[in-house]
């Protein structure tokens, strides 16, 4: 047989045949129970008649008797007779009698007419109009059905025992199947870093990390020098190898450097070239720093905020090498190396 479901072909065979089981006793229970009692009622009415015919026929010749022995007897009625005749107790006696025949009657009357009504009930359902001896014949047919049915149950059974017995045989190849999927999953995840065909996924894949180490070293110097600014990578997919900067002053908004100001760009940019340079060292300990101009385009606010992220890098034990024409640096470094031009093409170097 070919079953894509053995489950649910074992269910539906054993559906359909608890339905026709049930259908089958339904209808079998239903016209035993009429039949029964039908014929029982019909034999209490026949008792009860043929009782009524005799006790009528007994009544009629006892009255006779009754009448003749009453009108040659000195008895002036037939209460007197009875008066004379019966005791109280007797009475009462007969009188508790003849209520159970009365009641008990009454009770068949009642059978009888809440009997035909259920078959009339039941002839309108119109369940089956099959003789017995046709639904016997069919209920054959059904059982036989049944026991082709549960032969093919039995014979998947045995199938799904082989199939459990071959599933257990190869349970180590499925183990060994499913440790190289594991295995696979590195190398998935490689391909979907490096498959593009130049490679770049895996080239942003990689600046991304050194951009984050980089960052990382930045914000520390950043700390020191300007702790309302910390510097994060783009959240943007398209712009994951850019820099933004989280201003704490201002609710920790992102914004990008452009927005920066001259003097706040320099602080950054100092950062940034102090936590390359902690990148580039690796385990040596570069403690000397030369910025060579880039202080003639700061206004005098910028100037002053660049000169003390200079003191405090250099209140941190690194030296300080600033190369510039700017006379306000003059003012404010203390310690100079002065070069003088002489006018012949030569110079004059003084402290």
């Amino acid at each position: 047989m070919d079953i894509e479901n053995i489950d649910s072909f074992e269910k539906e065979i054993a559906t359909k045949l608890n339905r026709v089981g049930e259908k089958c006793n339904t209808i079998t229970n239903e016209l035993i129970n009429l039949t029964s009692k039908d014929e029982s009622l019909n034999t209490q009415i026949k008792e009860l008649s043929s009782k009524q015919i005799t006790d009528n026929a007994k009544q009629e010749e006892l009255q006779k008797n009754f009448n003749k022995a009453l009108k040659e007897s000195s008895f002036g009625s037939i209460e007197e007779f009875e008066k004379a005749l019966l005791t109280k107790e007797q009475r009462e006696e007969l009188t508790l009698i003849c209520k159970a025949i009365e009641e008990k009657y009454t009770q068949i009357q009642t059978l009888k007419i809440d009997t035909a009504k259920k078959l009339t009930e039941q002839k309108e359902l119109n369940l089956t109009d099959k003789e017995l001896q046709t639904l016997n014949d069919e209920l054959k047919e059904l059982q036989t059905i049944i026991d082709e049915l549960q032969k093919s149950i039995g014979s998947l059974e045995k199938e799904l025992e082989i199939n459990a017995l071959n599933l257990q045989k190869h349970a180590d190849k499925i183990k060994e199947l499913e440790k190289k999927k594991e295995a696979f999953k590195v190398w998935i995840k490689l391909n979907e870093m490096v498959g593009s065909a130049s490679g770049d996924k895996f080239a942003k894949f990689a600046q991304g990390i050194t951009l984050d180490q980089l960052i990382y070293l930045a914000n520390k110097h950043l700390t020191i020098l300007s702790p309302r600014y910390e510097l994060q990578r783009s959240s943007d997919a398209k712009k994951l190898l850019e820099i933004e900067i989280m201003d704490a002053f201002q609710g920790d908004a992102i914004r990008p450097v452009s927005t920066l100001s001259g003097g706040e760009s320099f602080i950054v940019s100092l950062s940034l070239a102090l936590g390359l340079s902690a990148l580039a060292s690796q385990k040596i300990s570069i403690d000397s720093l030369f910025l060579d101009e880039g202080f003639g385009t700061l206004d005098s606010d910028s100037l002053e905020l660049a000169l003390n992220a200079l003191n405090q890098l250099q209140s941190s034990g690194k030296m300080i090498g600033v190369i510039s024409h700017i006379e306000a640096l003059k003012e404010r470094i203390p310690l100079q190396i002065r070069i003088t031009p002489k006018g012949d093409g030569t110079s004059l170097v003084s402290f």
